[in-house]
């Protein structure tokens, strides 16, 4: 093995690019999350306030849907465009 930088038959590279990636899918999962579960707690909470059966939620999830599409995008994007990112050379 000398001269090699594999480790139990792993190039280094490869798990450096692995672990990004995963690391950025996990970002954009918790972020899509994160929002709708924002909108699902600021619907329950106007919900109890002024005694609607639901009627915000119904508003605020699909609102919270939409913004973390949006952030989700975004970071997507952002992480494309970065030299050396997977969109350009």
């Amino acid at each position: 093995m000398a001269g090699s930088k594999k480790r139990w038959g792993v190039n280094p590279q490869e798990l450096k690019d692995l672990s990004e990636n995963l690391g950025l899918v996990t970002h954009l999962g918790l972020t899509m999350a994160a929002a709708v579960g924002i909108g699902l707690a600021i619907g329950h909470g106007l919900d109890r306030w002024m005694g609607t059966g639901g009627l915000w939620k119904t508003v605020f999830i699909p609102l919270g849907a939409l913004s973390g599409i949006w952030t989700v995008y975004r970071i997507a994007m952002d992480a494309f465009d970065k030299p050396g990112g997977k969109g350009k050379p």
